[in-house]
């Protein structure tokens, strides 16, 4: 049975547009999709995307937001790793990641996050 705090949550995504997906599908997301609209534009299973944030939430929550990275070149990445960053506290990375960040200790902006999420590989 679903509780009432699962169905809010489903119709804030609706409501958000988390549902609509893009017209390309890779096989990572297959187990994802509800159906493809006549368009062709894949509609996304918020019921399985929810499960999922659920999950990496109970993960990312395990880790001091300090060793948290979060990164997103993608121009419609951009804006909610920053949202993202300034709710946890996390550390992001919007827009072009500069090499030798990971890498290079001897570079000024140089870190060693434990757990990277990245928006778009």
């Amino acid at each position: 049975m679903v509780n009432d705090e699962l169905l809010i949550d489903l119709d804030n995504y609706l409501a958000a547009g988390l549902h609509i997906g893009t017209q390309q599908k890779t096989s990572d997301m297959e187990k994802y999709i509800f159906r493809v609209r006549s368009d062709g534009l894949y509609v996304l299973d918020i019921q399985k995307t929810d499960e999922r944030i659920r999950q990496i939430a109970k993960l990312l929550a395990k880790y001091d937001p300090d060793d948290i990275l979060v990164v997103a070149t993608r121009q419609y990445g951009q804006a909610p790793v920053k949202k993202f960053g300034e709710i946890t506290g996390a550390k992001t990375i919007p827009g072009r990641f500069i090499p030798g960040t990971l890498t290079n200790p001897n570079y000024a902006k140089f870190i060693e996050p434990k757990i990277i999420v990245v928006t778009d590989p």
